[in-house]
């Protein structure tokens, strides 16, 4: 179990490290276009979403603070996301319960049935 839970946490490490990589990466390009067209390039480059035609047509000046912005949010929900433990919702905390409880009741009658028949 210990060793599933390291595995679980190297396997979130590695996504918040992709993920501030690519972010880091956005930020750079954001940073230093020197026109709406070659920021538009760049975000293409690094496989970000496509600008609407109304953000495409936005002056440098505006289009990248409002940019930087949802760059900002998206941080932080980033930051959210990895920082909250995972939570596991009732019902599916019951089932594995019941599993366990089924299981534990079928060992037993496989043993109490093993014994008698000796």
């Amino acid at each position: 179990m210990a060793t599933s839970n390291s595995s679980l946490k190297y396997h979130q490490q590695k996504q918040r490290q992709t993920a501030q990589a690519r972010l880091d990466a956005l930020e750079q390009a954001i940073a230093s276009a020197g026109s709406s067209d070659e920021l538009n390039q760049r975000l293409q480059n690094l496989q970000a979403p496509r600008l609407p035609p109304s953000e495409q047509a936005l002056p440098l000046e505006q289009l990248r603070p409002l940019l930087s912005q949802r760059l900002l949010q998206t941080r932080s929900l980033l930051q959210n996301k990895f920082s909250a433990p995972t939570k596991v919702p009732r019902s599916t905390r019951k089932l594995q319960l019941l599993r366990g409880v089924v299981s534990n009741l079928a060992y037993g009658l496989a043993f109490a049935q093993f014994r008698r028949g000796r």
